[in-house]
């Protein structure tokens, strides 16, 4: 390899542009996407409280205020989920 690059350095020039060539080329006529899918963390907090209804357990449960305060939460949305013994 080497005796070939010596025997032939206009060869090896010419290799090396085309390969430089091709790679500005092929940045170039990349797609560039404005809004990248982006994966929004969710915190699932479960609550278990036997003979409660959900209702009292939303007015009572200090998860909420404590929640937000910590991760910075924009909602907090509560999933009434039967609870099954």
């Amino acid at each position: 390899m080497p005796t070939f690059s010596l025997r032939h350095p206009y060869f090896i020039i010419v290799l090396c542009l085309f390969v430089c060539v091709l790679g500005i080329t092929s940045i170039v006529q990349m797609p560039v996407d404005m809004f990248p899918p982006i994966n929004i963390p969710v915190v699932l907090v479960a609550t278990f409280y036997n003979g409660m209804p959900p209702e009292q357990i939303e007015q009572t449960s200090r998860i909420p205020s404590s929640a937000s305060s910590r991760w910075a939460a924009e909602s907090i949305t509560w999933n009434r989920v039967p609870c099954r013994a």
